[in-house]
């Protein structure tokens, strides 16, 4: 547990005092204000608030995309840096427990996105000074309802990325991989975003299940309730909200659990190799008429020399 905490802090300390970070907090800041005010306009018409709390759960579900490239592109990099620096031969050979290691860089990678998604918090704190609407358009600030749609749409939502991403990762090898992953789960989204806005139909309940941020469930959710809940209520954790959530942390519990088992140093590093490229070598070497020369062997003690390495390596 200690090695777990350790490499936690390691990572956390690297990437938080970082003018990236710093980047990326304010471009979540600025997405949680434009998505409001996208979001709006569903309600233009309804007397809805533009703070209402409602649309901030909304807001929490989907996430927006400026979140979803942060993810794709912070994620992966905390597990496969190591083999895209090549210093995963030397790094893994450290007396280390390898799923101690897996665990210390999961959760290092949930727990920075958590703190990264408080920019979301900020933005919608931040709605009645940021010039988006008149001051009639606002109502009072809604702590409550503001951190309860973060807890149970965008703190599990992000867990089940961090567990997609993870999973791509070791199962191919590839950082190209997750974010494939990342961008299909986007894809399935619209596609079921898409469906629910042109009135639905048969197939419905797999379209709220199949979302799995949870945003058509709260559409849905929100288009039962009258304009003073729309405004401030909370949402209850029922129905297809509910059964989403259980489908998805599921999901997030078997994807985490199957990349934690197949986790290994000697496997995770193994280069994949390209099989035509190898077939070719092969054919080459066998038809060449060129004869085989050893390397000679120079040995050299002078300190000039250990200079000389020492710099190269340095």
């Amino acid at each position: 547990m200690k090695t777990v905490l350790s490499i936690i802090k390691s990572e956390l300390q690297q990437r938080m005092f970082s003018w990236v970070t710093l980047i990326f907090f304010l471009m979540l800041v600025f997405q949680a204000i434009w998505y409001t005010k996208g979001s709006f306009d569903y309600f233009a018409n309804e007397n809805v608030l533009m703070n209402a709390s409602s649309i901030m759960y909304r807001n929490y579900a989907g996430m927006g995309m400026l979140m979803i490239i942060i993810i794709a592109i912070a994620t992966g990099g905390v597990l496969y840096k190591d083999i895209q620096y090549k210093s995963a031969q030397w790094a893994y050979a450290m007396p280390i427990n390898e799923k101690h290691f897996f665990l210390g860089r999961f959760f290092a990678a949930y727990l920075y996105l958590v703190i990264l998604s408080t920019g979301l918090i900020v933005g919608h704190f931040l709605l009645p000074y940021s010039g988006i609407g008149s001051a009639a358009r606002f109502g009072p600030t809604l702590v409550g309802q503001t951190f309860h749609g973060w807890l149970i749409f965008t703190v599990p939502n992000l867990l089940m990325y961090v567990a997609v991403v993870f999973f791509s990762i070791v199962f191919t090898r590839r950082m190209a991989t997750s974010y494939l992953a990342v961008f299909s789960i986007v894809i399935i989204f619209l596609v079921a975003q898409s469906y629910y806005d042109t009135g639905g139909g048969e197939g419905m309940l797999l379209f709220l299940l199949l979302d799995s941020g949870g945003y058509v469930a709260a559409q849905y959710y929100t288009d039962l309730l009258s304009v003073p809940d729309k405004n401030t209520a909370f949402f209850e954790l029922s129905g297809y909200i509910l059964t989403n959530r259980l489908l998805w942390l599921g999901i997030t519990l078997i994807l985490s659990l199957a990349a934690y088992f197949r986790f290994s140093f000697k496997y995770f590093i193994q280069a994949v190799t390209d099989k035509s490229k190898k077939v070719k070598e092969e054919n080459k070497s066998i038809f060449s008429n060129a004869s085989i020369k050893l390397p000679k062997v120079v040995k050299q003690f002078r300190i000039p020399d250990f200079l000389k390495k020492l710099y190269t390596l340095s």
